[in-house]
């Protein structure tokens, strides 16, 4: 089974990319983290900060003697840890230190702080977060407005003088100023804008990209949740993250949950003029559709075979590396937005510097002109408004935040509590080392298991309980698993406290935790009784495996890896005549000679190689002589799937090789008849021509010498033995092709058989013409292998005789190719058959029709029939061809020869 563990997402990552201003203290005040938004807030940098104690990083200004930001914020820390509640502090003056000046130079700021305690499970103060905000901005502004407001009586002043003097003169003054200062303040206030747009941008942006972060990592801890456990709730993050929730079902006053994919295409819209960021973007669509295939299978896996299969089957290192991708893309693109946040704060900066100087400029503009002054103050008084009204927001915004991170907080210890609940229900005890080989944690019902307690045994090694021996293996398995980084599985035994024995199989794997420490976890099945049932069928196993063996009728054995007999039946001690205790623990040596000992010895060490059952044809010298026996031998297995000994089944096949032997003489001397007989048939059918010439040649003399001397029957007489000599001739012809068809070589080649039918048609044509005889072929027949000159005999032969042997009018013949045809021999495949509407053949001449020179009936129409030859010449071609032919045929109902060749057709 294996070991499994959901991983915990990189807090640290995550909190550091986060946009807000952070700092992360311990009740003693000394930082331990910080954001990347705080560090550039307060010009420091992570390494000069982290480990010291808050109030040496940032002590007061020296040079402010009215400095009270360090007192104030210390009380604020103090109260925040006693009360165990957030403490919200009112507007500090806080100057910071400038890099590089040693805490010589400081820099004013403005800051509006929240301290926030956060509590572990028994109640106690673990960390505090300091959360601020810088309103220096706000600050300055708020100052230049009241600097404004007291230059009222002097600009009221100085429009009654321009008034009462000049009033031509102060209006078209006046005229001009506005309009130079309304297009200044125009433009600036764009520029102002369009800063602003970019850092609210930003904001934007980082806010995406944690809401895809969080949608994926609740998608990851809800498919493991429901893997583990097989709960469908646990699916409903999952589902949720993958369709989102309608902005129409979206409650009043909250933000709608979208969906993976449409949060990915407002991030994707969003970063479309940052092509580095795109980049990212794209990416992380890949990697979150590879992780969506993952969980998807994962669950899939878990539906169809079960939580303890499917974790076996899950490989978690992928899932990791996806996620740890995920975090690493998630991270440079917070980075990068961080990054593109403070060059935009850090305009917008310079911009609102911009703006307080020509607010200055708009005082001075304010003595030349009342209408100009007053619409100024005007317009600044609006701004300051606006900017009271947005740090109202920024502050409830802070609030707010504070609120999150509480529920947060409380939620991910909900989340860690839930995952213990679920792994102490499981029923096998799970387990998880560190690399000192120390319990760190488990289930209840590991306890359960050892009998221990969990105070009894976290931080405790297997030494502490167990004897050296049992902790020896315990340790080295362990071992192998930190060293190899591969799981392992293992039977080992333990004693509990109470002395009883116990097998387990374990499977161990080992994993990365949040610390980035490697750690060890195992699942544990305690097969003790599963063992015991094993050994007690194993006994019975052992009874009836005997008892098969000493009745299969065949010599069977059984040995170990040296091979020693280990265990035979009765069968193989009748073959050495011997006893059990003669044979067992014995080796081939023993039994006997070297020579057979070493063959035996090397197949059985061929089997154990090859891990697979072999097939041997082995001699053994019995007292009756020297037997052969086929023998199947084959590895036996252990529980772990380690071969331990081969077994053997040997038949004794001494009476089959004789026979084989003695066949194979007969077929050698049937070979060496039908060789003779052959070349007899060709040196008779030689022979013999020399006679029958003379014969004709003397008969033709004859006739042209004495023809008017002999009557009318001496002519016919000379006449007919002419005849009988050219037949005589034909005869000798084809017995002499004959036995040059079992002699002569095939000319094997791939063949078209319709080109073969097409040439016997331009062949044929006068005779079918002649004859009122036609060839059809209804479809086209597939390439064969074949000596093509003996197949276009074939087809010429049994084409001539169905044109010949026909009384129909319209004399039909049709050459086709059958992929099945059912015969008297069974289902035959890959079969041509010529078939013709002639007079047909009685079924007792089926097979005389093959003979050679054996002719049935001759055609009327024919002059001269042929020798009776030409079916023989077919059947020896196709037998050649290893094939076969055969014919269905019904007097007056026509004629089909069908015949399939032993080469396959392509």
């Amino acid at each position: 089974m294996n070991a499994y563990t959901v991983p915990t997402p990189d807090f640290r990552v995550l909190f550091e990319s986060a946009p807000g201003l952070y700092l992360v203290l311990t009740p003693d005040f000394t930082i331990v983290a910080a954001s990347d938004a705080y560090l550039s807030a307060t010009m420091t940098r992570r390494e000069d900060i982290i480990g010291r104690f808050l109030f040496d990083v940032f002590p007061d200004n020296p040079k402010d003697p009215a400095a009270t930001g360090m007192r104030n914020l210390k009380a604020s820390l103090e109260r925040a840890l006693n009360k165990k509640a957030p403490d919200v502090m009112a507007v500090q003056k806080y100057d910071i230190p400038k890099p590089g000046s040693k805490g010589k130079k400081f820099e004013e700021r403005y800051w509006s702080p929240v301290n926030s305690p956060v509590l572990d499970k028994d109640g106690r103060v673990d960390f505090i977060i300091h959360r601020v905000e810088d309103i220096t901005d706000f600050v300055t502004l708020k100052s230049s407005r009241d600097m404004l407001m007291k230059t009222d009586e002097p600009s009221m002043h100085a429009t009654h003088f321009l008034t009462k003097h000049s009033t031509s003169l102060g209006i078209m003054a006046v005229t001009l100023l506005t309009l130079l200062v309304s297009t200044m303040f125009w433009r600036q206030g764009e520029t102002v804008a369009r800063a602003r747009g970019w850092v609210v941008h930003s904001y934007e942006v980082n806010s995406h990209i944690q809401q895809l972060f969080n949608s994926i990592k609740d998608a990851e801890i809800g498919y493991r949740g429901y893997v583990i456990t097989g709960n469908d709730n646990y699916l409903e993050p999952y589902r949720e993250a993958l369709r989102g929730s309608p902005v129409s079902a979206t409650p009043a006053g909250q933000s709608p949950h979208y969906s993976i994919e449409q949060e990915w295409a407002m991030l994707n819209q969003l970063m479309a003029d940052n092509p580095i960021q795109r980049s990212r973007v794209e990416e992380l669509h890949q990697l979150i559709d590879q992780l969506l295939k993952y969980i998807a299978g994962a669950i899939d896996l878990r539906q169809r075979v079960g939580s303890i299969s499917a974790m076996a089957e899950i490989d978690p290192h992928r899932g990791k590396v996806l996620m740890d991708r995920i975090r690493q893309l998630v991270s440079d693109m917070t980075t990068e937005e961080s990054r593109l946040l403070a060059i935009r704060t850090e305009a917008d900066e310079a911009t609102t510097r911009q703006n307080n100087q020509y607010t200055i400029y708009g005082i001075a503009i304010f003595y030349i002109g009342m209408m100009l002054a007053v619409w100024l103050a005007m317009r600044h008084a609006a701004r300051a408004r606006e900017m009271e009204d947005a740090i109202l927001h920024q502050t409830q915004e802070v609030a707010e935040a504070n609120r999150n991170l509480a529920k947060a907080n409380q939620e991910l210890a909900d989340s860690r509590s839930f995952l213990k609940n679920i792994i102490n229900h499981i029923p096998d005890p799970i387990f998880v080392k560190d690399k000192q080989h120390r319990w760190i944690d488990g289930n209840n019902a590991l306890w359960n298991l050892f009998g221990k307690s969990e105070e009894e045994l976290i931080g405790k090694s297997d030494y502490d309980f167990f004897s050296k021996e049992e902790a020896d293996i315990f340790w080295q398995k362990d071992e192998e698993v930190f060293i190899s980084g591969k799981p392992n599985n293992n039977v080992e035994n333990f004693t509990d406290a109470a002395g009883v024995t116990h097998v387990i199989a374990t499977r161990k794997a080992c994993f990365t935790s949040a610390k980035n420490e490697t750690i060890l976890v195992g699942i544990i099945r305690d097969i003790t009784e599963l063992t015991r049932m094993q050994e007690r069928l194993r006994e019975n196993d052992e009874e009836r495996l005997k008892s098969i063996m000493d009745h299969c009728g065949r010599p069977v054995h059984i040995k170990d890896m040296e091979g020693r007999y280990v265990q035979v039946n009765k069968d193989f001690f009748l073959l050495v005549n011997g006893e059990e205790k003669e044979v067992i623990g014995k080796t081939d040596y023993d039994l006997f000679p070297k020579e057979a000992a070493d063959a035996y010895r090397r197949n059985d060490r061929m089997v154990i190689e090859k891990a697979s059952a072999l097939e041997y044809e082995e001699l053994a010298t019995l007292s009756d002589g020297v037997h052969t026996f086929t023998s199947v031998k084959f590895p036996l297995y252990d529980l772990n799937g380690v071969i331990y000994a081969t077994c053997g089944i040997s038949t004794d096949i001494t009476d089959r090789k004789q026979a084989e032997a003695q066949r194979l003489r007969y077929m050698q001397e049937l070979k060496r008849s039908n060789q003779e007989l052959d070349d007899f048939a060709y040196i008779a059918s030689h022979d013999l021509k020399e006679p029958l010439r003379g014969l004709y040649n003397h008969a033709s003399f004859l006739l042209e010498d004495y023809q008017g001397k002999l009557d009318e029957d001496g002519v016919h007489r000379l006449n007919r033995l002419t005849l009988l000599c050219q037949r005589m001739e034909r005869l000798v012809n084809d017995l002499l092709y004959f036995s040059r068809l079992g002699r002569t070589e095939l000319a094997i080649q791939e063949t078209d058989p319709n080109e073969i039918v097409n040439d016997v048609r331009q062949l044929m044509e006068s005779f079918l013409k002649e004859r009122n005889a036609s060839i059809i072929v209804p479809r086209s027949m597939p390439l064969i292998i074949c000596d093509k000159p003996r197949i276009t005999e074939v087809f010429r032969n049994l084409i001539t005789n169905a044109v010949k042997y026909n009384d129909k009018a319209e004399r039909i013949v049709e050459v086709g190719f059958l992929d099945k045809v059912n015969s008297e021999a069974g289902m035959q495949e890959n079969v041509f058959y010529v078939k013709d509407n002639g007079i047909g053949i009685e079924k007792e001449f089926h097979q005389e029709i093959f003979r050679i020179f054996k002719r049935l009936q001759r055609p009327a129409e024919e002059k001269e029939s042929g020798t009776g030859a030409g079916l023989t010449f077919v059947k020896k071609i196709i037998e050649r061809h290893q094939g076969t032919i055969w014919l269905e045929s019904e007097p007056g109902q026509g004629t089909v020869f069908y015949f399939i060749l032993g080469r396959k057709s392509t």
